[in-house]
Order: structure tokens, then sequence, then C-alpha cells
């Protein structure tokens, strides 16, 4: 009977003792955080601080007990939770940031990025934090808090002003100067750089937008593409390219005894050439000698084109029934025929002395070659003398029907009634040696058969341009003159 009285004390005993586990003064350590219970409009960029009733081992406050999470509840409730709830406070689901204590009782989380707007996320403590003093303050039993972040002030203001509104950009390329853009004719935008460009006003969704060019560089054109379209985004696609003017220069046309299509000047961009065709007048031939300043061209049939242009030139024309042949008026020394001066003034004098001026000629020339670079078959290049004009003789007569076709056969026989004056029978010229050869100032430069001797060009003896020696200081003959 004893001995089960005392096991009975020693019970009691152990189940007192056992209920004696837990804080001993009956108090329970708990956390408040500082963002209000079922919060709404908390900023997005803020950190979150929870204060402890009571000190805690700041060492069990991680990133693992102390974290917030998106709420992921189909139905969040935005209440305090009064302890953990395992469901929403999944550390697998937790966003970025770091947790610091400023103090046993104060910590805080700070997220590495801002928060979404008009989100529900919840601030999530667990049972892993424990109080310093658990005798007094017992286990943590966690915590879970719900809350609801702000919205989006542009937008909302946007809404308020009647609706969504979109940015109007896009890209500069090529620009080298200052550019000034349009949106809808207004909202004005000063480029001067090239790369991105965004338009202050922004557009309502639903309205149209047109990029334009207001102001063009000083030496540039500025062009836009891709820029208009009904807005529904931000557009980012408009393109305004940039590239150098053209430098341009007049070409300016005239001409003798032709029209010319075109008959004005032209604008002609640097580096471009210029067509121009032409048609003779009154049965003439239009010739291959082109004079001006233009850069020289070619011809294509009756269209001639110039070289390419490089500065403001001019570029002139001509037509003419005959490149007419005549004799000088008198017989001379070969040593009196003197240089091309000299000699071109024989035939201007010879010209006038018989009354030739209804052949209404501008040019006149002395068919006489001087040196061996000068010579007869050098005159066209070196004196401009067209080469595809028939000849003929002052009554009309046509002696050939070009430059080639009189050099390169035997003299026509018209020539021997003095070039059309039939009161000179007796026609032949001094012109130097052959084709080629020259006349000197005096008879020893002369290059012919021998010293002293010189070649005739048109013999009138045997029907040839070649060669009849004879001494300059005793022989007469008349000079071969041309006029067109």
């Amino acid at each position: 009977m004893k001995k089960l009285f005392l096991t009975s004390i020693l019970v009691s005993i152990l189940l007192l003792s056992s209920c004696a586990t837990g804080p001993s003064t009956g108090t329970t350590g708990t956390a408040t955080a500082n963002v209000a219970t079922g919060a709404v409009d908390v900023g997005v960029d803020q950190s979150f601080t929870v204060t402890f009733s009571a000190a805690v081992k700041t060492a069990t406050v991680t990133a693992s007990s102390f974290f917030v999470v998106p709420d992921l509840t189909a139905n969040p409730s935005l209440i305090k939770y009064a302890t953990f709830d395992s469901e929403i406070c999944n550390a697998d689901n937790a966003i970025e940031g770091t947790v610091t204590c400023d103090s046993s009782t104060e910590c805080s989380f700070t997220p590495a990025e801002e928060l979404t707007t008009e989100t529900d996320y919840a601030i999530c403590l667990t049972s892993d934090i424990q109080f310093e003093d658990t005798d007094t303050y017992g286990y943590f039993e966690g915590l879970t808090e719900s809350f609801t972040t702000e919205a989006n002030e542009e937008e909302e203001e946007e809404e308020e002003e009647g609706g969504t509104f979109y940015a109007v950009g896009g890209t500069v390329t090529g620009l080298s100067g200052t550019v000034v853009l349009q949106n809808n004719a207004a909202d004005d935008l000063t480029v001067t750089a090239n790369g991105s460009f965004t338009f202050d006003t922004d557009i309502a969704s639903g309205e149209t937008y047109t990029v334009t060019v207001e102001t063009q560089p000083g030496s540039q054109t500025c062009t836009v593409t891709q820029g208009t379209g009904t807005i529904s985004d931000d557009v980012t696609n408009v393109s305004v390219s940039c590239s150098n003017n053209s430098v341009y220069h007049d070409v300016t046309p005239s001409g003798t005894g032709v029209t010319i299509t075109p008959d004005s000047a032209q604008e002609v961009a640097e580096g471009s050439s210029k067509s121009f065709t032409i048609a003779a007048t009154g049965g003439k031939t239009v010739t291959d000698i082109i004079g001006g300043t233009c850069p020289a061209g070619s011809w294509d049939g009756n269209t001639y084109t110039t070289g390419s242009i490089t500065a403001d030139c001019t570029v002139t024309f001509a037509a003419y029934n005959y490149i007419y042949v005549y004799m000088s008026e008198n017989k001379m020394l070969g040593n009196a025929v003197g240089d091309r001066d000299a000699s071109t003034t024989i035939c201007e004098d010879a010209y006038t002395a018989r009354n030739l001026d209804a052949l209404n000629c501008e040019n006149h020339l002395a068919l006489v070659g001087y040196t061996a670079d000068n010579g007869v078959q050098d005159v066209p290049d070196n004196y401009d003398l067209p080469t595809n004009i028939p000849f003929a003789i002052p009554d009309d007569t046509e002696v050939a029907s070009g430059w080639d076709n009189l050099i390169d056969n035997d003299p026509p026989l018209a020539l021997y009634d003095g070039g059309g004056v039939p009161e000179i029978p007796d026609s032949s010229a001094w012109v130097g040696f052959f084709k080629g050869g020259g006349i000197g100032g005096a008879c020893s430069e002369w290059e012919g058969a021998g010293a002293g001797t010189v070649a005739i060009f048109l013999n009138a003896l045997n029907d040839s341009w070649s060669g009849l020696g004879g001494n300059c200081e005793i022989l007469t003959y008349r000079i071969l003159c041309m006029c067109w």
C-alpha cells in the first residue's frame, strides 16, 4: 500500500514538469511588419521592415526565413495571417532581395528590383527565426502578411485624359547638319546627330501620326519613310534618311545654222553629262567640231553628248553647206609665204579681193604645212577644221565629200580652174613636202628633194598632191586657201 502511494506521487510530479514547458511568464513573442494589414497602394520601390517584440537571434533571420513572394492564392484575402502560411510562403517562389538586421529586434528585406504595380505580394517569416530568450518568449510561430502594390501613375493619368497614349519616334541616318522634324504638322523636334529620336508629345491610341521634315539641313535632303500610321503601341520604326545634295552646273548650248534640242541652258548634276540633238538648217551639214568650254564628248548619229560636267560651261554647234577652197590672188615666191598667221592673212585678203563675201565664211586657213608636227595632215586637229563637211569651189561645185576624201585621193580637176576662178588656169600651190612636210622661214629650212627645193602640194602638171621639186627663191606659186 505504501509503495503504490509513492508511485502515484512520482507520476504527478512528472506530469506537472511536462506542463511547465514554455514561457514562464505566459507571453508569446510576435513580429510586426511596416506594411499595414491588408495594405493597398504599397510602394513598388520600398523595403519591408519587421519589428520583433523581443530580441531574436539575428543569425536565424536569413533569406530562407524572411522573404517576399507574389501571393499565388487563387483569391487573395489581403488579410494579416496570424501565423505562417506554408501554402503562400513557398521559398521557391521568393523574389530576389537582401535581408539585413539593424538590431536584434528589427530586420529588413530589400527587393533587388521594383515590384510590379497593382500586384498582390506576401511578407513571409518562417518559424526558423528564434528568440534569444525562449524561456520567456517561447518559439516564433511565423508570419504571413499580404498586401497590394500601387497602381501605375502614368497609365492612370493617360486613362484620366481619355485613353492610352504612345510615343512616336525612329532613327535618323546620314545626317551632317541640323534637321527639324514634325509630327502631325506640330511638335517640332530638332535633331543634330544620327541615332534614335522620340517626339515630346505622345499620341492617343487609335489616332494617326504623320512624321515630316519641317526644315532640311543646309546642304542635304532628308527623306522620311514609314512615317505614317495609326497608333496602337509605341512607334520606333520611323526612318529619316539624309544624303548630300547634288551640285548642279549650267550647260548652255548655242549654234550657227542648226536647231538644238534642248535649246536653253540645262542644269546638270556634277559628274554627269548632257545630250543635245542637232539638226542642220537649209540643207547644211552639221560639223563634227564642237566649240565652247564643256569637256569634249561624242556623237551618236545626230545626238551629241558632252563629257563629264564639273563646272558651268558652254557648247557650240555649227552647220555649213561647204568648206570652200580657193586660190590666193597672186603667185609668190616660196619664201614669201611666211608663217601661219601670214599665210592666213594672204587667204583673207584673197577672199576680199575676189569678192567671195557671199560664201559667208567666218574662218580662213591656208592649206600649208609648216613643221613635221604641223603638216597638212594635222590641220583638222590643230585648227578645228571640220572633217565631215563637203568641200566645194566658190561656184558651189562639190569637189570632195569631206577632208579624207579630199586628201586621200587625187586632186579634183575642178581645183585646176583656179579654185573656181577661171581667169587663173595655172593653179599649182605651195604647201610643203608632201602632206607631212613644212615650210620654214628660209628656203634652207624647207623639207624637200634637197637643200633649196620644196615640194609643191597641189601639182597642176601631174594631177597629184605629191612633190615637184622647186627652188623657193625662184619659183612662184599660189596658196590653196579654205574658208567655212
